[in-house]
């Protein structure tokens, strides 16, 4: 048996009609004013009348001849027997019968048997009769057939009530006022009542009045339209997809209308989350990409009819790399959580912030108002995402760089808007970061002069453009020149040399600064090579690394090797590198630091003081060297804060055995701060500036060098100061 639910209340009917048309028997359906309600094909051939001439007319009105017959006798009798549900069929022995055609002709049935069964529940408070005639005048067997037909009848119509009960959607059949006439189990519990409750009532007076309006709306147009309509509505707490299709009777008129109502709230509660997770980013619930570009096509739209502006907020947290790397991407994604959260709280209800990926958060200013309007929620974001996060020595500052597009200014559509918010906010992170930026043109001009650097960069190396200076570092203790820090420069082949200001920021954000930093590597080891096998006394040099370089897979390798290559003993190499840099990775940069200092590198911290790590890590880490930033050298005499963080930082490295260097100097005021802070060694312009390897040559030629002073412990005879100072030692 097929699944009762796949059929509608109008497949049933239809399929009801169409077995009876076929049938190569009589079928008339009366109702208790015995009205024919039903004429089949069969009649029609039969009577020479047509359905039009016999619908809705009564019975004895059509065939006259019936009239005080045994027929009309049994047809009352059936009549009253109305009652719910479907009797057992009656066999009825008939008489000869004549038919008076509608043509005027006579139509005799010789040997007719006639079966009558009552009926009810079909209409409201209405009983008929289902009358069958069959003409067995040339078959003997055609009672057996009759019999046959009747039962499979009976059974099609069990199946289809079966069908039409077992459905579980709601399944209505509506006359042409809307008064049910039928309806399933389903829909009696969805209009909370009894089928005797129910049945003859206005459909429309059991649904609200919302509802009732809608139903009714589409109920008109199907009788107009006589096609199918479908529509979507809510009824309490739950969601259908509502169908309705109208049901002709044998002359096409629309005599009834089913009614379907599917249930669908849980497919589209599913809808509605799978349009969330298409839509919104899984970590932070907030809009991601595809959503935010909807949006802003949809703002930009809307602000190009009612002239107002658009803005476009690009931000970037800083240090966010430092967060995952010491604490963990658990506590990563928890600072996520709480940065969208901070920022939902403070843009407006009409604005839409959104996540990128990573640590990239856009907010759609909706209105935008004036730059000063947008200002002013751009300093409560950098003030609202300056964050201490982390516990204890672990702590990290957070805060974010901000960059601002607006439309019609800057772009008129998204990905316009996009590319000015963004190149904005890599210009705030180039000026310090925690702050905002606006975009304008020149920025565009300085992005594209960017790019066109970046690829002349690529170059540089193939090209054979570096070229490595030298600045000599001197000892407070022996009055001795101590070693150098090595400084790349770049002979640009338009621009000339350029200092490491110019291109270093720039190959850090590319990488090519790894290629870059080997190169300088290698060329050092070769230079120290080179003095030893001319018998001059070679320097100990300090070799910048950048964090890239540090982490790359092979540094450790690279650095073995060059080593190895040019045969340079490792006291004359020192690795260099920035505070922040170990602290954004500090257990991959401990891992690879004591990997150095187990081949007997020295270790230095560049730009010390400037960094946000907690002190104590120095104690823990293979560190050999302090240098003090030259932020803190510079106007030393006159600024007693910075005399202070020098006194402790000196302090400190003392404590721990590390030597420690200043940056910057460029007074003999500094020298004497300095000294008397019992600093080990300085470096600045007063000594000398970076120099190239012949004038670095034949300045320590010109100051009589006779050898170095590695740990500033060992006294060398022939003083290089005289009696006023530091003169011997400065340019």
């Amino acid at each position: 048996m097929n699944d009762p639910s796949k059929y509608t209340t109008g497949e049933v009917d239809a399929l009801l009609h169409q077995g009876i048309d076929k049938a190569d028997i009589g079928y008339i359906v009366i109702d208790k004013d015995t009205r024919v309600l039903v004429w089949n094909k069969w009649m029609e051939h039969a009577s020479g009348r047509l359905q039009g001439d016999a619908l809705n007319r009564p019975l004895a009105e059509i065939f006259p001849e019936i009239r005080d017959s045994r027929l009309e006798d049994a047809i009352s009798n059936a009549l009253e027997r109305g009652m719910a549900g479907l009797l057992s069929a009656k066999l009825h022995r008939a008489p000869p019968l004549t038919l008076r055609r509608g043509d005027g002709g006579i139509a005799r049935l010789t040997n007719p048997v006639i079966i009558l069964r009552p009926l009810s529940g079909i209409e409201t408070d209405r009983h008929g009769c289902l009358i069958q005639i069959i003409d067995e005048t040339n078959s003997a067997t055609r009672e057996k057939t009759l019999r046959a037909q009747a039962i499979t009848l009976r059974a099609q119509e069990e199946q289809l009530r079966t069908l039409f009960e077992a459905i579980n959607d709601t399944v209505l059949l509506l006359d042409e006022n809307g008064h049910i006439v039928a309806l399933n189990d389903t829909a009696c519990l969805r209009l909370s009542g009894t089928k005797p409750d129910i049945l003859g009532r206005s459909f429309f007076d059991l649904l609200p009045t919302p509802n009732a309006l809608t139903y009714r709306r589409y109920f008109n147009a199907v009788i107009d339209s006589r096609t199918p309509q479908r529509f979507e509505d809510t009824l309490g707490d739950g969601t259908y997809l509502v169908s309705m299709y109208p049901v002709p009777n044998g002359q096409g008129r629309i005599q009834r209308i089913a009614v379907l109502a599917s249930d669908i709230t849980e497919r589209k509660l599913f809808e509605k989350r799978i349009f969330h997770l298409a839509h919104h980013d899984a970590l932070t619930g907030l809009p991601n990409r595809a959503y935010l570009l909807d949006r802003i096509e949809h703002a930009i739209n809307v602000a190009g009819r009612t002239r107002r502006r658009v803005g476009l907020v690009f931000l970037d947290l800083d240090h966010f790399k430092a967060v995952n790397d010491t604490m963990g991407h658990d506590s990563g994604d928890a600072l996520l959580k709480t940065v969208a959260n901070k920022l939902t709280s403070v843009v407006r209800a009409s604005d839409t912030v959104a996540r990128m990926g990573g640590d990239e958060f856009v907010i759609l200013l909706e209105p935008a108002g004036q730059d000063q309007d947008i200002a002013r929620m751009m300093e409560r974001i950098i003030a609202a995402l300056d964050l201490r996060w982390g516990t204890g020595a672990d702590t990290v500052r957070v805060t974010t760089s901000i960059g601002v597009s607006v439309f019609p200014d800057n772009g008129n559509d998204a990905r316009l808007l996009m590319k000015a918010a963004d190149t904005a906010m890599y210009a705030a992170k180039s000026e310090g970061r925690n702050r905002f930026q606006f975009f304008s043109e020149e920025m565009t001009i300085r992005t594209l002069k960017r790019l066109h650097l970046e690829r002349e960069l690529r170059e540089a190396v193939p090209n054979d453009e570096f070229i490595v200076h030298y600045q000599p570092k001197i000892c407070f203790e022996s009055n001795l020149i101590c070693g150098a820090e090595a400084l790349v420069r770049w002979r640009h082949p338009e621009r000339g040399l350029l200092a490491p200001s110019e291109f270093i920021p720039l190959a850090e954000d590319t990488g090519i600064i790894v290629e870059i930093g080997e190169w300088v590597l290698e060329r050092v080891c070769k230079q120290i090579a080179e003095w030893l096998k001319v018998g001059r006394a070679p320097l100990s040099i300090a070799v910048n690394v950048s964090p890239r370089q540090l982490f790359s897979n092979n540094f450790v390798d690279f650095v073995t090797k060059c080593l190895e290559r040019y045969q340079v003993p490792l006291k004359f190499l020192q690795i260099e590198i920035t505070e922040n840099a170990i602290m954004s990775d500090l257990a991959k940069a401990t891992l690879i630091l004591l990997k150095l200092r187990h081949l007997g590198i020295s270790i230095a911290i560049d730009d010390f003081g400037t960094g946000y790590s907690s002190l104590s890590y120095l104690s823990r880490l293979p560190i050999d060297v302090i240098k003090i930033d030259r932020s803190f050298v510079a106007g030393l005499a006159d600024r007693n804060e910075n005399l202070e963080i020098i006194n402790a930082i000196v302090s400190l490295g003392r404590s721990l055995k590390m030597i420690v260097v200043a940056e910057g100097i460029e007074t003999i005021k500094d020298v004497n701060v300095l000294t008397e802070a019992c600093c080990h060694l300085g470096q600045g312009y007063l000594f000398a500036k970076p120099m190239a390897v012949a004038d670095l040559e034949k300045w320590l030629d010109a100051k009589g060098y006779l050898g170095d002073c590695w740990g500033c412990k060992k006294r060398i005879d022939g003083d290089l100061l005289d009696d006023q100072g530091l003169k011997k030692l400065c340019r």
